[in-house]
């Protein structure tokens, strides 16, 4: 399903008209009025999790059984609150418990296929961001470090 919105939250004639383009195309959508809490949401989940996963070889339920990615997985999500709540997104520290029990993550479905990933997408949004506030992200610069170098060692 497509979610979208303005910014403000308010749901205008673009977002109606976008909404009655995807019907008449038979694709599912939902116009949201807390769009930026869903992109952060999404931001944090992929953040922590797909990159955990990606760069300690795991699954979602593997993360649950190792204590280091684990611990980096949820520093990454800490990370991604924090900057969310900068930039003025209240962001709650607790949706990551439904998302746990996922078998395996996009991320590492890539890594595993030898495809490119989203490492700048997720990692290296975080760091860029929050250089502007000088927030250190210690967790998203390990995970932006070692996914690059498993891209760097596929097999061209």
């Amino acid at each position: 399903k497509i979610q979208f919105g303005e910014r403000s939250g308010e749901m205008t004639d673009r977002v109606q008209a976008v909404a009655d383009y995807l019907d008449e195309c038979g694709i599912a959508n939902e116009p949201c009025g807390d769009i930026l809490y869903k992109q952060w949401n999404k931001l944090m989940v992929n953040d922590g999790l797909n990159q955990a996963a990606a760069a300690f070889d795991l699954t979602y339920g593997g993360l649950c059984r190792s204590a280091e990615a684990q611990a980096k997985m949820h520093e990454a999500m800490q990370e991604v609150i924090r900057l969310a709540n900068l930039e003025g997104v209240p962001l709650p520290r607790d949706n990551d418990e439904q998302f746990l029990r996922t078998a395996m993550p996009s991320m590492r479905q890539d890594v595993l296929a030898k495809r490119p990933t989203e490492v700048e997408e997720f990692a290296g949004v975080v760091r860029a961001r929050a250089k502007k506030y000088g927030m250190p992200t210690p967790a998203n610069d390990f995970f932006y470090a070692r996914i690059q170098e498993i891209e760097a060692g596929y097999c061209k």
